[in-house]
């Protein structure tokens, strides 16, 4: 039960820190070491897009794109 009601308290504050970090990142070394051990955790569970995920994503963009220009909504 306390993990549901802290949840929007750590949401918060983690997306306020990305904010702080992002925004300050090159300011000082405190900032650049703070900000490394999270940039490598992203790093470790992260990985680059398949060959197949990029030919939907690029499909995906050229659809909005093409909606948006004519002014209509996007229906595949």
């Amino acid at each position: 039960m306390t993990r549901i009601v802290l949840l929007p308290l750590v949401s918060g504050l983690a997306y306020e820190y990305i904010r702080f970090a992002a925004k300050r990142m090159y300011d000082s070394m405190l900032m650049r070491a703070l900000i490394k051990p999270n940039l490598a955790l992203q790093k470790l569970t992260t990985r680059e897009p398949s060959e197949d995920m990029l030919e939907v994503s690029i499909k995906a963009f050229t659809l909005m794109y093409e909606a948006e220009r004519k002014g209509s909504e996007v229906i595949p």
